[in-house]
């Protein structure tokens, strides 16, 4: 028989919003040999996770609760303080897991100054949260400089209606603006791109318009079609539900793998399908793409690395460069 255990519920608290006040967490603590063999969500080994800033001020439908509305700060300092004691502790790469980085553009631009100054030669990945459509080419550039060598913008639309509808509001061509501007400019940057297919309502052509977006930028790195899953009292529940999606079809969708379709979605599954294939072959695995990005992946991750991250695309899963390659039909020589 196993003891019961009675469990105790703490006070509600209010959130810490004075995030300098935080102690630097002591690594050393960790035994880094244990998970290091595996990429984690900045594509590559060897590295340290941050975290920057707390909350987020958008209302996006499809998005967790775990911090306010609100956006809190450490100071660059204080970030700058924690990226230089690791570096000295002989750690290069920094991945940052906040939900929106950028929103403090004064802060996050002292933070970059920082680095620069101090010649620090780190690399920088922002796998998660960066607000695509309020960065300039100027912040893009410093951002560069100060040794980022990898950003994800999250479109998740397409459409402006869709995009009105979750309330994500993205300024669908400022974001195709910066994004062709990265990928003219710094095409060494490994560049991703977050989008999401099957949100209540969306019709075929407003899916299509999501597609057309990467089509129309012929040089990301790793984009991606997610298929939208509905969680449980969250926004998007009730959103799905006000628009005929069932609790038992939102119920049965939660336990599904990452490659199998819900029965949520406002389409029939042959047509994401067909738009899962489309993007896989005449996107993805373009050779005039791959033979483009490929060079450049190559020298910022080792094999291993990169074809852990192909993995998750392909479910051929190449385990070496030469089955990519043969996949993708470009020879050694080219």
């Amino acid at each position: 028989m196993r003891n019961k255990t009675e469990i105790y519920k703490s006070i509600e608290r209010s959130p810490i919003t004075e995030l300098d006040y935080l102690p630097i967490i002591d690594r050393s603590l960790v035994d880094y040999e244990k998970y290091n063999k595996f990429i984690g969500q900045s594509m590559v080994k060897d590295c340290m996770s941050l975290q920057a800033t707390r909350g987020c001020p958008y209302k996006c439908m499809y998005c967790h609760k775990i911090w306010p509305k609100k956006h809190y700060v450490r100071s660059a300092e204080n970030i700058f303080e924690e990226i230089q004691l690791f570096y000295k502790m002989g750690v290069k790469r920094f991945a940052f897991v906040d939900d929106i980085f950028n929103f403090n553009i004064e802060n996050s631009t002292r933070f970059y100054q920082l680095l620069i100054k101090n010649r620090l030669k780190v690399q920088l990945f922002f796998p998660n949260g960066l607000r695509g459509d309020i960065l300039t080419k100027k912040y893009i550039d410093l951002m560069v400089e100060a040794g980022t060598v990898n950003i994800a913008f999250a479109l998740e639309t397409g459409s402006p209606r869709i995009q009105k509808l979750i309330q994500k509001h993205m300024h669908i061509e400022k974001l195709r603006e910066n994004i062709d501007y990265t990928c003219m400019t710094y095409p060494e940057i490994i560049l991703e791109l977050q989008t999401m297919h099957g949100f209540p309502t969306e019709t075929e052509e407003e899916a299509m318009k999501t597609l057309d977006f990467i089509f129309n930028l012929k040089w990301l790195d790793f984009p991606y079609i997610n298929i939208l899953k509905i969680f449980p009292h969250t926004d998007m529940e009730k959103l799905a539900i006000e628009n005929g999606v069932s609790r038992e079809a939102i119920a049965k969708s939660r336990d599904l793998a990452y490659d199998e379709l819900p029965t949520t979605l406002p389409f029939d599954k042959s047509f994401t399908y067909n738009y899962q294939v489309k993007f896989l072959h005449e996107y993805f695995l373009s050779k005039e793409r791959l033979l483009h990005v490929l060079p450049y992946q190559m020298k910022l991750f080792t094999e291993d690395e990169l074809m852990q991250k192909y993995n998750s695309f392909l479910p051929g899963k190449p385990k070496t460069l030469s089955d990519l390659l043969q996949i993708a039909g470009i020879s050694k020589q080219e």
